[in-house]
């Protein structure tokens, strides 16, 4: 898994998604900037 990135991304869920949870999506935001 790469430390940094320089490539822009957007890192969402669906409000109701039972499958990727909200804190996923604050984990990878969290790993990637």
């Amino acid at each position: 898994v790469a430390k940094s990135c320089f490539v822009p991304a957007l890192f969402g869920h669906a409000t109701e998604d039972d499958f990727i949870q909200p804190h996923h999506s604050d984990r990878i935001y969290d790993t990637y900037a």
